[in-house]
């Protein structure tokens, strides 16, 4: 399994790009930005994992439907929990801000543009030849991570989330996770406003990794905001030694 980190930021703007990870070729885990990616290869894109509807996880959601529609043999599916799923249909998907593909079909004539399906935390479900296990992360909206594995070996991925130590006890319970992929939003100077909000500082972080007792997991940060990246990098280097930042355009192998 091949984990693409196609954007990384905490935002988009000049050469940062919001969160999107592809795995392998055809699933998505949010679409902050698919601008990495060859539009040619867009249309490969059969499954996307929303975690929740903040707008740097699902800004290029509608341009993946509105380019790729026309060559689709199948609907895209998106999971999500509900309140994900009912926020992008009605405040993203209707017919004003952009088209309610929900009422198009495909080429055939037959099946729809796009399939929502609802899924809850620890709700284990299959797609193709990974096994997918939802759940829940610290933020101020309704809010999914996922565990996703192929055979015997996954990663777990935690989108946005404040502390969080049942994600952490979750990692000492499962042996096939073999990397975290989390986020270090703020510098350590805001952590009693990351906490409020639902974001890790590096010393937010410091504090639930101390619950981890395997020494088998590589932990990978994420979604440090553009404008406060130098505070936050120096602040990880300083409590987070082993942790490795993403920045974008990184291949990991699972």
């Amino acid at each position: 399994m091949e984990v693409t980190v196609l954007g990384a930021a905490g935002s988009r703007c000049g050469v940062y790009s919001a969160t999107c990870l592809q795995v392998d070729t055809h699933l998505l885990i949010d679409a902050g930005h698919l601008g990495a990616l060859p539009v040619e290869q867009w249309q490969s894109i059969e499954v996307v994992l929303l975690t929740h509807a903040h707008f740097d996880h699902i800004a290029d959601l509608p341009f993946l439907l509105g380019c790729t529609w026309q060559q689709r043999q199948m609907p895209l599916r998106i999971y999500g929990h509900p309140a994900t799923l009912q926020a992008v249909q009605q405040h993203l998907f209707n017919d004003t801000i952009w088209t309610d593909f929900r009422n198009l079909r495909l080429p055939n004539g037959q099946d729809p543009v796009v399939h929502f399906e609802a899924v809850e935390a620890g709700q284990l479900f299959r797609i193709d030849s990974y096994y997918v296990i939802p759940f829940r992360s610290n933020h101020p909206v309704p809010t999914l991570g996922y565990v996703v594995k192929q055979g015997d070996r996954g990663f777990a991925f935690t989108s946005d989330t404040g502390p969080n130590p049942q994600v952490w006890e979750m990692v000492n319970a499962d042996a096939q996770i073999k990397a975290v992929i989390t986020e270090v939003s703020l510098p350590n100077r805001l952590s009693a406003e990351a906490a409020a909000v639902g974001h890790y500082t590096p010393q937010l972080l410091r504090e639930d990794l101390r619950i981890v007792r395997r020494t088998d997991v590589t932990i990978y940060a994420v979604h440090w905001k553009p404008e406060l990246e130098a505070e936050v990098l120096r602040d990880i280097a300083t409590d987070l030694p082993d942790v490795v930042v993403l920045r974008g355009g990184e291949q990991l192998e699972f």
